[in-house]
């Protein structure tokens, strides 16, 4: 990172945060689970000069009757009582498999916004609908942050999840 005196700007333009090194199976249950947590300190996403990209695979283990649902919160408290960076994503039955590109922009000190397609799934794509809306989240500016990459299986007595990809990128 580099510093011009009042923000840090990732190097080259962007910087990898996080890196999943090996694959993480989710317990066999029917909770919400964290799987990762980041932390972004204060002043790491400038204002309007930084996004964050999430790029991340998940596998259904085990069987194909269960669904698998994906979220990625953003927030201070870093649990699912923070805002969902995009929205939810899910393996129903016999999808067994989930990539997924997804970014969003700090648009003030204490919201982001989803950019890109309105899909679900993916940062590309097409959509009838306008752009998910802006989300509130704690001062990026003063506070720390938490991006926390969760799964839930609706019945969790056979299948479980497995986190196979994770790369958090900031661009700026």
């Amino acid at each position: 990172m580099v510093s011009d005196g009042t923000y840090w700007r990732p190097v080259g333009g962007d910087q990898v945060v996080y890196n999943l090194a090996a694959p993480i199976d989710m317990a066999l249950n029917s909770n919400n689970q964290k799987v990762v947590s980041i932390p972004f300190p204060a002043l790491l996403m400038p204002d309007g000069r930084a996004m964050v990209e999430v790029t991340m695979g998940w596998d259904k283990l085990a069987g194909t009757s269960d669904t698998l649902l994906t979220s990625v919160y953003f927030g201070t408290a870093d649990t699912t009582s923070d805002q969902l960076a995009f929205p939810q994503s899910s393996l129903v039955t016999t999808n067994i498999v989930f990539g997924v590109v997804q970014k969003f922009a700090r648009i003030s000190a204490t919201t982001t916004r989803k950019l890109g397609s309105t899909t679900i799934a993916t940062f590309s794509g097409v959509g009838t609908s306008a752009r998910v809306a802006a989300v509130t989240v704690g001062n990026m500016g003063t506070t720390t942050n938490y991006l926390g990459v969760y799964g839930k299986m609706t019945t969790g007595t056979t299948e479980y999840g497995q986190l196979h990809a994770l790369t958090v990128r900031l661009i700026g």
